[in-house]
This record gives C-alpha cells, sequence and structure tokens, in this order.
C-alpha cells in the first residue's frame, strides 16, 4: 500500500495533464502544478483557499454539470469553461469521476488546455462564415445582373421576334415555322433565366419576407421535383430581419435539396413556427430514413457535406441550432433561432 501511495503520489504530481479532487460543495482539496499552471497559477498552493466556484466562470452550467455527474458517477470528454488568475478566459477538456471513500464523496477531474483549439475553431468557423457571405453577396449580384442584364438581352429579341411574327403570313411556311420556334425558345429562355435569378437570390426575401419567399420557392420546387410539399405557418408570420430570413430560407433550400436527392420521398412537410422566445423551422419527409431506427443519420438518407455544414454554420452565426434524426419513417430537419439574438466572445461560444 505505502509503494501504491508512492506510486499515485508520483504520477499525481509529475502528470503533464491538470489533475485536481474537489468536493461537490466546491472545496478543492488537492490538485498538481499541471492543474495550477492551466489555470496561470506558478504552483498547486497558490490554489489552497480557492474554489471551484472561483475557477468557474457560469455557476448555472457547473450546477447542471454536477446533477448529472452525481447521478451517473462519471463523464468523459466534458468542456468546462474556466476563470484563470488573470481573469481570462480557458477551455478545459476533462474526464470527471465520482470517488467514495471513507463516507466522502470526491470529484477526480483531469484536464487538458484545449484554448488554443477553441480559438482556432471560432476562427476557422468565422473564415468559413465569411465566405459564405461572401458567397451569398456574389450570389446577389449574379442574380441582379441575370435580371438586369441577359434578362433584359432576352426580353428585347423576344419583342422583335414577336414583332417579326405579326408579319409571319408574308413569309414562307418553312421560315414562318422557325420564326415560332426561335420566339417560344426565347420565352423558355427568358423564363429560366427569371428562375434561376430567383433561386440565387429571391427578391421576394427582402422585399416581403420570409413567408412569401417560403411560399414561392414550395410552390416552384413542387413543380420541377414532382414531390408533394405541405407547408404549414403560421398567418401573418412577420419580419424576423433580414439575416435571419435569409439563413432559415437557406437552410430551407439545402433540406428540399437533400430531400429530392437522396431520399426518394414523394412528400414533404415543412413547418414554421415562433413564439416570444425563438423561431423554427422544420423539414420532414416519409423517404428512407433510417432502417436501424437508431436515431443515427444514415449515409442514404441525408449526406452531411457541405450542404449540412454550411447550415450549422449559418445558424452559429445567428446564434441558432440544427437538429437532425432519422428513422424508419423519413428524415426531419429542425432549424432553431433565438430571437434574442447576442453573441458571445470568442472564448464563450460552447460547442457541443
Amino acid at each position: 500500500m505505502q509503494a501504491s501511495e508512492k506510486r499515485y503520489r508520483l504520477l499525481f504530481k509529475r502528470s503533464m495533464a491538470g489533475i485536481c479532487l474537489a468536493t461537490p460543495d466546491g472545496t478543492l482539496l488537492e490538485c498538481n502544478d499541471s492543474f495550477a499552471q492551466i489555470l496561470g497559477y506558478d504552483s498547486a498552493e497558490e490554489l489552497q483557499n480557492l474554489r471551484m466556484q472561483d475557477i468557474y466562470f457560469k455557476p448555472e452550467e457547473r450546477s447542471a454539470l454536477l446533477t448529472r455527474l452525481l447521478e451517473r458517477g462519471k463523464l468523459n470528454n466534458v468542456e468546462l469553461y474556466c476563470r484563470r488568475k488573470n481573469g481570462t478566459p480557458a477551455w478545459l477538456l476533462s474526464n470527471l469521476t465520482v470517488l467514495d471513500s471513507d463516507n466522502l464523496v470526491v470529484i477526480y477531474a483531469s484536464v487538458v488546455d484545449i484554448s488554443e483549439l477553441k480559438r482556432a475553431h471560432e476562427e476557422l468557423r468565422q473564415l468559413s462564415m465569411h465566405l459564405l457571405r461572401i458567397q451569398d453577396d456574389e450570389r446577389r449580384r449574379i442574380a441582379r445582373e441575370l435580371h438586369d442584364s441577359v434578362g433584359q438581352y432576352l426580353a428585347a429579341v423576344g419583342m422583335a421576334l414577336n414583332s417579326i411574327k405579326r408579319e409571319a403570313s408574308t413569309l414562307p411556311p418553312a421560315l414562318a415555322g422557325k420564326l415560332d420556334e426561335a420566339f417560344q425558345m426565347t420565352q423558355a429562355c427568358i423564363t429560366e433565366v427569371r428562375t434561376l435569378s430567383h433561386l440565387l437570390h429571391p427578391p421576394l426575401l427582402e422585399e416581403l419576407g420570409l413567408a412569401s419567399a417560403a411560399r414561392w420557392y414550395v410552390n416552384g420546387f413542387a413543380a420541377r421535383s414532382g414531390i408533394q410539399v405541405e407547408l404549414q405557418m403560421p398567418e401573418g408570420l412577420g419580419r424576423l430581419g433580414n439575416n435571419m430570413e435569409l439563413v432559415l430560407f437557406r437552410v430551407l433550400q439545402e433540406s428540399l435539396t437533400n430531400v429530392h436527392r437522396h431520399s426518394g420521398s414523394k412528400t414533404a412537410i415543412i413547418r414554421i413556427g415562433m413564439d416570444s422566445k425563438q423561431v423554427w423551422l422544420e423539414v420532414k419527409d416519409q423517404g428512407k430514413g433510417n432502417a436501424n431506427g437508431d436515431g443515427k443519420i444514415s449515409s442514404d438518407c441525408f449526406l452531411p457535406g457541405v450542404g449540412l455544414n454550411g447550415m450549422r454554420e449559418r445558424l452559429k452565426d445567428v446564434s441558432g441550432a440544427i437538429e437532425i434524426s432519422a428513422d424508419e419513417t423519413g428524415t426531419r430537419v429542425k432549424a432553431v433561432i433565438p430571437l434574442t439574438n447576442q453573441k458571445t466572445p470568442i472564448l464563450e461560444q460552447k460547442v457541443s
């Protein structure tokens, strides 16, 4: 036992990971120098008079975390948002274990500092959002050019051909037929350019809001894909702000595209709702889903590629979240955005 105690003490003291022992009420019983140095202290002795409440930034989160830990006895890969000695934030990745010795409940924690990793992740996320904004700006520019330039030229060609058609009776029948064919092709091009322009950036979204843009897109999608789509949303859905409406519209576009490409479903239901705290958009299909019924997304019902990542990044930018589930009845995508959208500093953003 003495040899075992000696080995434990040696490992405890020299471990590169931070290790601490604390009681559920927050009393810090013991820690090693690595734990102290992660939090900006020179040695473990400096933390002797501190409590976990002095180290952990968010007391409400600590209370919920403690409840879960005491119920389960162990939690792995928990991200703790802590305060360094100089007051700056630190993200710690921790494994937590409840120990019961001599009728004393003790929480054993081993931690590593992931602050730089979190900062790098946030910088990458910001870059991703910057690229998405550039993409939206480019879509808006291309849509405007298609409408104002190509669309106007095609309209002029259509009017010229229509003017010539009035004199078709004086033309040979074969030439009159070619003229009518050219006119019909021009009209088809005008329709395609207008549709493409609106899909890139629907003017209804900025002019009338999400409700009108969603109705227009759903009707067009149903006509193009042959999928029967039911749109459910409250009457008089108000404006939500351009950024939030654009995010929800892109989620709607991406979700219906995935229904068409991957689900094999012939129907889809879209629900848009809002209360005093949040707005949500849900897309449910009756396609392949997940035959295993375990709630996990299978590769043949929803491909988690750039589209899904793009939806997640867009929603994070407005403090929203996305939930995707699948079973034998189909796939459900739900995006939720809080109406009180307040951003937090880089190291305060919790990544689940």
